[in-house]
């Protein structure tokens, strides 16, 4: 099974759903003390042994630095979302619908705070401002006449927290993959990326195995784009958690 189709050059295609909205205006990147871009893509339910035992993700460690120690607070997915950009999953166990109210602060604020620019790109996202989860034809099985859903909301925390999906400014910076494609080639990617893709990219629907083959059409070849990544950019590729629910959260 070939991995779903992804926009990366500034071309759209049916699978990645949503016209673009133009591109972001060009912010100045806030000089770091060691990068001042931060681009994290997050996978789904992997145990750390399954994604070292890939050759993709071992070259791409290979590449970099593996971190060792890195675990996730809790399962099931959600809350670890919401964790990793309000620093708290606030009690949530499982994967319902919620809304965190505007007094709940996030990431966004320390970097809006700072003037450094954002952006998170949800694949298969219909339109921004889309607040459920989206079912679509299925790509993958081009008999299939049931729709299936690429897309769900649990993985995208900005839609989560009101304190981001309340205010229409931030709402537009939660964006789509052809957005990515849009920003990517007008050199308008801002200076912390968040990306979720869909969920048989991201290995919820699908294996190890099959988000290797998306890595390598997806990332490797951004790896070299200095419009995504140049010497001043740190990429963190990581799962949300593990598989295994009874072994140390590992990813």
């Amino acid at each position: 099974m070939k991995p779903a189709d992804t926009v990366t050059d500034g071309r759209t295609d049916n699978t990645s759903t949503g016209r673009n909205n133009g591109s972001l205006p060009i912010q100045p990147r806030i000089p770091g003390k060691a990068y001042s871009r931060f681009i994290q893509i997050w996978l789904e339910n992997t145990d750390f042994d399954a994604a070292q035992a890939s050759t993709t993700f071992s070259k791409l460690a290979s590449e970099g630095i593996l971190l060792t120690n890195y675990n996730g607070v809790t399962h099931p997915s959600e809350p670890n979302y919401v964790a990793s950009i309000a620093g708290d999953f606030f009690g949530m166990s499982d994967d319902s619908f919620y809304a965190l109210p505007g007094n709940v602060s996030t990431q966004v604020d320390l970097l809006e705070a700072h003037n450094v620019s954002w952006a998170t790109y949800q694949e298969n996202m219909p339109y921004i401002g889309f607040s459920g989860d989206y079912a679509q034809k299925d790509y993958l099985n081009s008999s299939s006449k049931t729709p299936y859903t690429y897309y769900k909301r649990k993985h995208n925390p900005f839609i989560i927290c009101d304190s981001v999906a309340s205010v229409p400014a931030r709402m537009n910076r939660i964006r789509n993959f052809n957005d990515f494609a849009v920003d990517l080639n007008a050199t308008a990617l801002p200076s912390w990326v968040y990306i979720t893709p869909n969920l048989v990219n991201d290995a919820h629907d699908t294996n190890v195995t099959f988000v290797s083959a998306w890595l390598e059409y997806f990332l490797v070849p951004l790896l070299a784009n200095p419009n995504f990544n140049d010497n001043e950019t740190l990429i963190l590729l990581t799962f949300d958690e593990n598989e295994n629910y009874k072994s140390q959260n590992t990813v």
